[in-house]
């Protein structure tokens, strides 16, 4: 009887990318990764040339084990990069309520503004529709009619950029309809910009 023929045994591929410091580990690597460098005295606040660290990183990409894993080791909250922002203005632009939710519930402060006031609402409503991230901001305490260095309030943002379902949750949270940016209100600026949907609900908003 003809022997059978062992198999083989297949070794795992061997990486080929294996991150050298932390803010890479969290851009382009794992948890694992991420873990290995902390383990072994990686700064957890290491900034690139824009102040952005780590937190900041990961919360941009909207990576909750990352960023859950960095905040119990001790990452700072409430850094700023060289706009001033923090990792929670950053975690609104995506509109992503989980990593919105463990901020703040890590003792991110609602509110913190940038070097042109913008808090973390404004970059939610002007980044996207987001109506479940501006709700959870601003029942946080931020301020819904807060104005920016130029005047702008979220409403007005989101006006501008044709957001209807935040338009929406932001009149229901208490936003004014009549806020005003150079002699303009909300309703008139989507009507402006083409905005339909908005308008629309701004004009029952009257």
């Amino acid at each position: 009887m003809a022997s059978q023929k062992r198999k083989a045994k297949r070794t795992p591929p061997k990486r080929a990318f294996y991150p050298s410091n932390l803010r890479e580990a969290v851009r382009l690597g794992t948890l694992a990764d991420v873990q290995r460098l902390v383990v072994a005295g990686a700064d957890l606040n290491e900034a690139n040339e824009e102040k952005f660290t780590p937190l900041m990183s990961a919360s941009g990409r909207g990576d909750l084990s990352i960023a859950n894993y960095l905040i119990q080791r001790g990452a700072d909250l409430n850094s700023r990069n060289d706009i001033g922002q923090t990792a929670l203005m950053i975690a609104a632009t995506t509109g992503k309520r989980e990593m919105i939710e463990l901020l703040l519930r890590s003792g991110a402060d609602p509110a913190a503004s940038d070097d042109c006031r913008r808090n973390a609402l404004h970059w939610a409503t002007s980044r996207g529709d987001v109506p479940e991230a501006v709700a959870l901001l601003v029942r946080s305490g931020i301020d819904v009619n807060a104005s920016d260095v130029g005047g702008f309030t979220p409403l007005i943002r989101a006006a501008e950029m044709g957001h209807p379902k935040t338009v929406a949750a932001l009149l229901k949270l208490g936003a004014d309809p009549k806020a005003n940016w150079k002699g303009k209100t909300p309703h008139q600026i989507a009507l402006e910009r083409g905005n339909t949907a908005v308008s629309a609900i701004l004009e029952s908003a009257k």
